[in-house]
């Protein structure tokens, strides 16, 4: 039971803002977001989506008065979300060869886990290997889901009173269990952190939701318009400015609140960490009800056409970013003698065009699929895949995937003669490492990248049997072999050599990567990671398939 109300275009176009928080402080670590998301607390990002979601649910859907309605609801909302959600984690496997599962210890949470990712209720499960797994952003779109099945009873004649009480109750009671069990706000660890049980959960989100319900609610009654509409322009402009300063302030506030109210402790901990991440609600529902009216001059701005299309495409900007920052990291090596704003404008439009793309050949056609399921043919089902422009956006996107494949080791292929010589002469590695019939590791160094914000492992390889689908894996160990980090890059440039030709593979270990627990370097290649090559070396672990070299020894090859 949707109503055909006015598109409201400013908050279609407030949904990039949102998502370009999201991926700037994603970003951040790696090509930097101009010192922003150290200013503010660009996790809001989400806040904001969750209480803009609420908003728009309750504008387009203020009654589903029967259960056809209900079901109706349902089926729409899982084709707008579900489609781009799975074609976002194929787009993951494809640009980096990996799924993000490694931190899992067996075959069985892997099946659990990705049955839970399929269904999206991993956000349930406050276990970060389980709900960061695939493409980690993606557990958001799990907690939307679960805003979904509440959605119903939110919108029903019971008490607003009783309603609000009950998502307060929830959030209270997980900010209960979160001090009283002395839970920790640190996300590296493994076990149940507060990232699980404050930020990621459905009962703890769902108060940002409903401010967004409300907040419709309350846009929606006839006196508020009679009333809201007798500000002329330049008045709705100030006060647009106000909200819009106000949430910035929120935004830097709420991470530093804890602090100036001398709160420690864990009680200190529990609510910094929540304020951190949705401190900015309450003043996010207001910047969303005044913008909603489309009456101001930034408001106005925001209804142009290239601002409501970048807020179309935010979704899938959302669910793309982390894929690409992955293969970026993946490849970083290729990038280090950019200054470091052309990487970021690169990104981004890189980010913008494949959302774009998603959007175009994936999103639009399977939402448009699934609604009118059972009620066309296969003819026009094949027409809205590959009709029209839709194949070329699906070839768009094909070749753009194959581009971000092999494109970074073609551009960087160099042919290594005498410079891999030379560096065998210097910097050889005695005995040399046999990777089954495929390669030879000839000879290695950590050599200063130009950044200083880490090193190059530089490896000499001589080829003879390479694969296309061959990985090379470069582990950061411990001393009794855990991976400390861990570095995956497809061999690109060694594709097109015949045996017994050399190439020189580099690969950019950033500092960060690098603990006090860190003792070595691992190397393995593989097709699938599951079963590196078996390697001949005087030092192996992994049943023989994985070769270790202590820091010690690279550091006597002169290159620290």
């Amino acid at each position: 039971y949707m109503q055909v109300r006015k598109k409201l275009d400013p908050l279609t176009s407030l949904r990039f803002f949102a998502a370009a928080m999201i991926v700037s402080g994603h970003s951040h670590r790696l090509i930097g977001s101009m010192n922003l998301a150290n200013i503010f607390s660009f996790a809001q990002g989400v806040s904001f989506f969750f209480v803009l979601s609420g908003f728009i649910l309750a504008y387009n859907y203020p009654l589903l008065p029967a259960k056809s309605d209900i079901l109706r609801f349902f089926k729409a909302r899982i084709a707008r979300i579900w489609p781009s959600h799975i074609a976002a984690i194929v787009l993951l496997f494809l640009l980096t060869g990996a799924l993000n599962v490694g931190g899992l210890p067996n075959i069985s949470m892997v099946l659990f886990t990705a049955i839970a990712n399929f269904f999206l209720f991993q956000s349930a499960i406050p276990i970060k290997d389980v709900f960061l797994a695939f493409n980690g952003v993606a557990w958001s779109i799990s907690t939307e889901f679960f805003f979904y099945l509440f959605f119903p009873l939110l919108i029903t004649r019971i008490s607003w009173f009783f309603k609000l009480a009950g998502v307060l109750f929830a959030l209270c009671l997980f900010l209960w269990l979160s001090i009283v069990c002395n839970i920790s706000s640190d996300e590296s660890l493994p076990t149940i952190t507060l990232m699980g049980v404050l930020y990621v959960n459905p009962l703890v989100r769902l108060f940002e939701f409903f401010l967004g319900v409300v907040c419709c609610r309350v846009f929606l009654t006839k006196r508020t318009v009679e009333q809201m509409h007798k500000f002329p322009t330049y008045t709705f402009t100030l006060i647009e400015l106000m909200v819009v300063t106000l949430a910035l302030f929120s935004m830097w506030l709420t991470p530093r609140l804890t602090s100036f109210l001398g709160l420690e402790g864990q009680v200190g901990a529990v609510f910094n960490y929540y304020l951190v991440k949705a401190g900015s609600a309450p003043v996010f529902a207001i910047l969303i009800f005044i913008f909603a009216f489309g009456r101001g001059f930034i408001s106005r701005m925001l209804s142009l056409s290239p601002m409501v299309w970048l807020g179309e495409v935010s979704f899938a900007l959302y669910l793309v970013h982390m894929p690409i920052l992955n293969w970026y990291e993946n490849n970083i090596s290729h990038f280090v003698f950019f200054p470091k704003p052309v990487v970021a404008g690169l990104y981004w439009l890189l980010s913008i065009y494949i959302a774009w793309l998603l959007y175009k050949s994936i999103e639009n056609p399977c939402r448009i699929a699934i609604l009118k399921f059972g009620q066309i043919g296969k003819p026009v089902l094949i027409k809205i895949f590959f009709g029209g422009r839709q194949s070329l956006f699906l070839c768009l996107l094909i070749s753009s995937l194959l581009a971000f494949k092999y494109l970074p080791g073609l551009i960087s292929y160099e042919a290594c003669t005498a410079e891999c010589e030379n560096f065998i002469s210097q910097f050889s590695l005695i005995p040399s490492a046999g990777f089954d019939r495929y390669a030879d590791l000839l000879a290695i160094r950590l050599k200063q990248a130009p950044s200083q914000e880490g090193k190059f492992l530089e490896m000499v390889f001589r080829a003879k049997r390479i694969t296309k689908s061959t990985h090379l894996a470069v582990h950061i160990v411990a001393k009794d072999g855990q991976i400390v980090s861990q570095i995956d890059s497809l061999l690109v440039k060694s594709q097109r050599l015949s045996d017994g030709q050399l190439w020189l593979e580099r690969v950019l270990i950033p500092n960060r990567l690098v603990d006090d627990r860190s003792v070595g370097i691992g190397i393995a290649l593989y097709d699938d990671p599951r079963k590196p090559y078996r390697v001949s070396y005087p030092r192996t672990d992994f049943d023989g398939r994985r070769i270790l070299i202590d820091f010690s020894e690279l550091k006597l090859a002169g290159t620290m």
